[in-house]
Order: structure tokens, then sequence, then C-alpha cells
């Protein structure tokens, strides 16, 4: 029995604004990058390319097309290769984020003893001009955050954890330094 090639039907592309912020932030890093600019006979494979094997060719396809949204886990591939803050990109593909995730905490029980604390440091800290200026893929804390934001926890366990790697962000004296340096510096400090 032969196979026959599925037609496409209107209105088969039901993540089109995905698709969209896909295609915006392939044109922003050629944009930043047109040394890396290759004809290929399609997006797909360009983005196959692009993505070097860690989102497979068809999912880059759904992608590209609108029919379907990639996971959280496939965001924070995104984010890295594009270079766009993993923020932006959960945010358009439709996933909660920091701002969020401070409404979740808000509605949680008063018996949830750390509400408080948790929906401040929610709400405050992505607000700081320190956080603000602090590079997505050069922080420690913030890439921790997307690990946290991409997990598959459900909401509530979720913005406990972030709010608690905040923590650790507005306490860290080196929070905007690269991964690399802040451990060096932890041992200078130990060693003097």
């Amino acid at each position: 029995m032969a196979h026959r090639k599925r037609q496409a039907v209107k209105g088969d592309a039901p993540y089109e604004k995905q698709k969209e912020a896909l295609e915006r932030y392939r044109e922003a890093y050629y944009g930043r990058h047109p040394d890396q600019i290759q004809l290929y006979k399609s997006q797909t494979r360009e983005a196959a390319k692009l993505f070097d094997g860690s989102i497979h060719y068809t999912s880059c396809n759904k992608f590209l097309n609108g029919r379907e949204k990639p996971t959280p886990a496939q965001c924070r591939i995104i984010s890295d290769v594009f270079e766009v803050p993993i923020e932006h990109v959960l945010h358009d593909m439709g996933y909660p984020i920091i701002r969020d995730l401070a409404q979740v905490a808000r509605k949680a029980p008063d018996t949830w003893g750390e509400k408080p604390v948790v929906v401040l440091l929610l709400e405050k800290v992505p607000q700081t001009r320190e956080w603000q200026k602090t590079d997505w893929h050069s922080s420690f804390w913030k890439q921790e955050i997307a690990n946290a934001l991409v997990s598959n926890r459900d909401p509530l366990p979720k913005a406990g954890a972030v709010a608690f790697l905040l923590r650790g962000f507005v306490m860290d004296p080196y929070r905007g330094e690269s991964p690399s340096l802040e451990e060096t510096m932890k041992e200078l400090q130990a060693i003097s």
C-alpha cells in the first residue's frame, strides 16, 4: 500500500505565534552574526544545522511550520543557540516565567510558611538593575534559574525553587561573574 503525503489544511498551524517568534530569533541571530549565513534548501535544514543535532530535524520542521511548540528543554537549547534570554523564549512559547510564578505563589494557601518570602523574591528581584544587566548565558545563578524554569515540576514547587535561587543571586557578591571566575574567587577567599 502506497503512502500518500499528508495535505496541509487551513488552520493546520496552531502555534503560529511560536513560529513567528522563532523566525524573529533567527533573523536577529543572523543580524548579529552575518558570517554564519549559509544557503540551505529549507529553513528546517538550516535550523537543524544550527542546533547541531540537539533538536531533531523533524522537531525543527514542526516548530518552523507552527504545528508543534518546543518543550521547555528545547526552549533552553533555542535560547543558547540564538542567544536570547531563556525568559523571553519561554514566554514566547507559552510557558511560565518568573512573573507567572509570582502569581502562582501569591495564590498559594496562607499555610505555606515561605509564601511571603517567595512572593517578595519573585516580584522584586527581577526588577532590580543588577538582575537586568546580568547576562543569562554567563551568570551561574541565571543558568540555574533557567534550569529550574524548564524543569518538569509543578508550578508551586517550581516557584519555591526559583525563589531559593533568586535568594542566592541576591546574597552572592560575585553574582554577575562567569561561573569559572566565580569559582576562582571563592577558592581565593578560602586560601587567604
